[in-house]
């Protein structure tokens, strides 16, 4: 394919989009670390913005065909940065999760083995499209994602861990499974729910009891739900200038994944209703 025809195949209304969700997540940061400590914290997340952007642009080029060609090596790699993360990798609030590189920077590997396991599982199930699935069938499938899973699970990363689960539903639906397997295999997922629930670390199933019922312990682990909560309320229609939850750190960290609510309570029910409809 020539550079002409990718760049005019190219979908820009999307792009331009995700640009734009980019652009006022920069922002958003800025706007709620900058009385707190993490101020400046928007310089590194528009310097990973750039790099995103250009990679996109270099993968655009290359032809996906040749990456399922060698998806076993590329597992294999992925399978070897887990590795490295749990042998080499910096401790952090209680969690091994990044390997330090040249300059200062960090790199998660547990992110872009996601990339890796959508090709490794796409790759699997097209190959098996001429005939039914076995058990043998499900349980290699199983040990594709499961590996690397317990893996990322060991460091420990419980929320990443289970953004891979998705991974293995789509691949097995989309690879033809039957009624009958898929109604046995999430009956045994239940019966071993007890099991993995007792597995746990007490913070992990803290967070996941925070999730479901944050007015348990509004001080302890459901502090963070219940300040998000208030943030987004205290936004109103039009959002608040003031920020006060923000801004008055009573959102202890909000550029992480409470960034949302730090940009609710800014911009308002309609700010936050516009950002999610540039999801679709």
């Amino acid at each position: 394919m020539s550079r002409y025809i990718s760049f005019r195949d190219f979908d820009w209304v999307l792009l331009i989009f995700v640009l734009l969700i980019c652009g006022l997540g920069v922002m958003e940061i800025q706007s709620a670390t900058v009385h707190t400590k993490f101020a400046g914290a928007h310089i590194k997340q528009l310097y990973w913005v750039l790099g995103g952007v250009g990679g996109m642009f270099l993968v655009s080029f290359i032809n996906y065909q040749v990456l399922l060609d060698r998806v076993h090596w590329l597992y294999f790699a992925s399978i070897g940065s887990l590795m490295a993360v749990l042998i080499f990798g910096q401790k952090y609030l209680g969690a091994r999760r990044w390997v330090k590189m040249p300059g200062g920077a960090h790199f998660q590997p547990s992110e872009w083995v996601k990339l890796i396991l959508i090709l490794a599982v796409a790759k699997y199930f097209s190959d098996m499209h001429h005939k039914d699935l076995s058990w043998s069938d499900f349980i290699k499938a199983g040990a594709i994602v499961g590996i690397p899973m317990l893996m990322v699970l060991a460091q420990p990363d419980l929320g990443t861990s289970l953004t891979y689960t998705p991974i293995a539903i789509m691949g097995l639906f989309l690879g033809g499974v039957r009624f009958k397997h898929a109604f046995i295999v999430l009956l045994a997922a239940a019966l071993l729910m007890p099991l993995a629930w007792h597995a746990l670390k007490p913070y992990q199933r803290d967070r996941l009891t925070s999730f479901m019922d944050p007015e348990a312990d509004r001080q302890g682990s459901g502090y963070q739900v219940n300040q998000s909560l208030i943030a987004v309320g205290s936004g109103g229609i039009w959002g608040s200038t003031a920020g006060s939850q923000t801004h008055l750190a009573f959102l202890p960290v909000p550029q992480t994944d409470f960034i949302f609510a730090a940009f609710a309570e800014e911009h308002g029910f309609v700010g936050a209703l516009g950002v999610m409809l540039l999801y679709f």
